[in-house]
């Protein structure tokens, strides 16, 4: 029975999703669009260079400063219930967790020898009593 469910959700969900394919059909991509069209130089904003600045800034390109690399600051001994928030978020000071604190066990009692129960007299076994036979005629 669970499976039949499973089975009439699962054909909802295919022709819900068959349903809004056909009422909104996803854009269709032309893959053969001309190239002048996709120029980037028809849509990025900015000045435009003449062909003289052009080739003076190719032929003799600059290259942006290079900056070293900040030291690598290593602590030799590391505490392990420290969270740095610098490595975790990028700013801040370190966020110290304390170590869980062990909770107080309640003593445990010493054990104690048994206590003897005192057990009722047992009676002496009686003798048999003896009962009294019919004569035999």
């Amino acid at each position: 029975m669970r499976s039949f469910f499973f089975f009439l959700f699962g054909l909802l969900a295919v022709g819900a999703a068959v349903f809004l394919l056909l009422k909104n059909p996803p854009p269709v991509v032309v893959a053969d669009a001309p190239i002048k069209d996709l120029r980037p130089d028809d849509y990025e904003p900015g000045p435009k260079l003449s062909p003289e600045e052009l080739e003076e800034l190719t032929a003799n390109p600059t290259p942006p400063p290079v900056e070293p690399p900040a030291p690598v600051v290593t602590d030799p001994t590391p505490d392990p219930w420290t969270v740095h928030k610098e490595e975790d978020f990028g700013r801040g000071d370190p966020l110290v967790i304390d170590a869980p604190q062990p909770q107080p066990q309640p003593p445990v009692p010493e054990p104690q020898p048994p206590v003897p129960v005192p057990q009722p007299p047992v009676p002496a076994p009686q003798p048999p009593v003896p009962v009294p036979q019919p004569p035999v005629p």
